[in-house]
């Protein structure tokens, strides 16, 4: 029996075979498949599970951890993604309640197979992976709710909701698409009993966000926007859509269009996928838009995708000859994933445990500390067992090691420091594959970090005049005392979004007349110094204080206040 035949005549059973077999096969690509830097970077945060990660919140590092009991190896971050995906599909289907819809499971699991970014993650565990199953299990939710508005549907909605939130952020624009398609669910008592629950479920992350000073939205509201407006990233956004999709792109999007005057639950749909697609438009207008931030908008677009070719047979054959092709690609860049010889460039995932297996030769085991690279520092550590630390500076960005206690652990050991920008006393190198960079590297005996000192000025905001006398409180945190004649203070004007504009060196007055001056473990100082250098461009809106190591960049040790101009 040909498996169209058999998927028309016992559609229900064809289709956990699919899922089944779409289960078993995503495992072996798991397990087969090198992780990715991003990959090795949330399996970093399940070490030490927490509320919340500098990036992300927590819901992929809770995954990971489990997976990680159970498996070893790249199988042991990615255990529950092919469940996860499967559970999607599932979701996705018992929401669809066209009709015809049992004599066309063989087009639902085309639309599934076809749709290439959407497969991704049956394999890879990354934050979008349970986003996408909490977003399709709350729309299931919602679709019940909407004609049984029952005490156990509330609950189950409140999981779901927090479960989202706890996956990633922008996962509220479901949730406000929803309310804000289907505005008379606010007079239901039983809704807000839900959202409620949601926030009281989600309490303990913002909690943690108050307690960190909401690094998190700080890093993505402010450190991620770019200051000028350039026409290129909308490009990219609009192209990036299309790869999401692939050659189908022009179905789904024609199905869209055609939605909006279906059933409640298809606006619902449609208004789903057209918040998503405006809001990351605008996005694009002073930020880099990255394709799969709108990957949630596959779910409704899958449902009315189907809707609209069963209601439009003359619309099949084309979908199926491109989605044919579609097919085809996504198999081929699964096999190549495997067998990098299938690739014509070097994806992020092949070669690096060739360049770790020889840094952990040339160094002996001795921990890493990687300079600006937060990826390569979780990747070594991931392969090698071995501490690391990411050794961020003001040109670049914070990361999880910078509010985590990795670098504690690293305090007056022997480590390697390694950096693409090392010129001097360059004692060993290595090269990637990926990106094709060499990497230098040197020994420090007795590494002692000061990165988490703390340059808080005395006031809440500066006006920049030549010499003028500033002071600023240099809080110790550490268990150790610092002779502040071997920090190297400078003072930076950067953009809002921490981008530096000009800097210059900071004379401590103390040390004038105490040059043995200490800062005592766990205590502060007061300190002055003149202001030697004025902002060389009016795009200069804050200044801060930061301390060079080392002969390195800056860190992040003063807290930014704006300028007064």
């Amino acid at each position: 029996m040909k498996l169209a035949q058999f998927a028309k005549e016992r559609p229900s059973q064809f289709l956990k075979l699919f899922l089944l077999a779409g289960i078993l096969l995503n495992l072996v690509q798991a397990a087969f498949t090198d992780i990715l830097f991003d990959e090795a970077y949330y399996w970093y945060f399940a070490k030490d599970l927490d509320w919340g990660y500098f990036d992300h919140p927590p819901m992929m590092a809770l995954f990971i951890k489990i997976s990680g009991w159970l498996l070893p190896d790249e199988l042991g971050v990615r255990f529950f993604a092919p469940f996860l995906y499967a559970g999607t599909l599932w979701l996705i289907w018992k929401m669809i309640n066209h009709p015809q819809k049992a004599s066309y499971v063989w087009l639902f699991c085309t639309l599934a197979l076809a749709t290439p970014l959407f497969t991704a993650y049956g394999f890879f565990l990354l934050p979008d992976t349970p986003l996408l199953f909490f977003s399709a299990w709350f729309l299931y939710l919602f679709q019940q709710f909407k004609t049984r508005k029952t005490f156990v549907l509330s609950l189950l909605m409140a999981i779901a909701m927090a479960a989202i939130m706890y996956s990633k952020y922008h996962g509220i624009l479901l949730i406000g698409a929803v309310i804000l398609a289907n505005l008379s669910v606010l007079k239901s008592s039983k809704f807000w009993l839900a959202g409620i629950l949601a926030i009281l479920l989600y309490v303990p992350h913002l909690h943690w966000l108050y307690e960190t000073d909401f690094v998190t939205l700080e890093y993505h509201l402010t450190q991620r926007a770019k200051t000028e407006f350039k026409i290129g990233r909308i490009f990219e956004y609009l192209g990036g859509q299309l790869i999401v999709l692939g050659l189908v792109f022009v179905v789904y999007y024609w199905a869209w269009i055609k939605s909006v005057k279906q059933t409640w639950f298809l606006k619902t749909c449609f208004w789903i996928v057209t918040l998503y697609l405006g809001f990351f438009f605008l996005n694009s207008f002073n930020r880099n838009a990255q394709a799969q931030w709108t990957i949630v908008a596959i779910i409704p677009l899958i449902i009315l995708c189907f809707h609209f070719l069963v209601n439009h047979k003359n619309w099949q054959p084309w979908f199926y000859r491109l989605a044919t092709i579609n097919i085809f690609i996504i198999l081929y860049a699964r096999l190549a994933l495997v067998f990098p010889a299938l690739l014509p460039i070097n994806y992020e995932a092949h070669g690096n445990k060739e360049w770790i297996a020889a840094l952990k030769e040339q160094t002996e085991g001795i921990p890493v500390v990687f300079e600006n690279s937060y990826r390569d520092a979780s990747i070594y550590q991931f392969y090698t067992g071995i501490p690391t630390f990411s050794w961020d500076n003001l040109y670049y960005r914070k990361s999880q090691f910078d509010i985590d206690s990795s670098e504690y652990a690293l305090q007056h050991r022997k480590v390697a420091f390694v950096s693409p920008w090392l010129r001097e006393n360059v004692q060993f190198s290595y090269q990637t594959d990926y990106k094709n960079r060499t990497f230098n590297g040197t020994i420090i005996p007795d590494f002692r970090s000061a990165r988490k000192l703390i340059c808080k000025m005395t006031q809440d905001s500066l006006t920049p005049r030549l010499k003028a006398k500033q002071e600023f409180y240099l809080i110790n945190p550490y268990a150790e005392d610092y002779l502040v004649r071997d920090l190297q203070f400078e003072g930076y004007y950067t953009k809002k979004n921490n981008r530096v504009v000009n800097k210059f060196s900071i004379k401590i007055d103390q040390l004038a007349k105490n040059p043995s001056l200490k800062l005592n473990a766990g205590d502060s100082l007061r300190l002055s110094f003149s202001l030697d250098a004025l902002p060389t461009s009016e795009k200069a809106t804050h200044f801060r204080i930061a301390i060079r190591e080392f002969g390195l960049k800056s860190g992040f040790q003063g807290i930014p206040i704006p300028l007064k101009k």
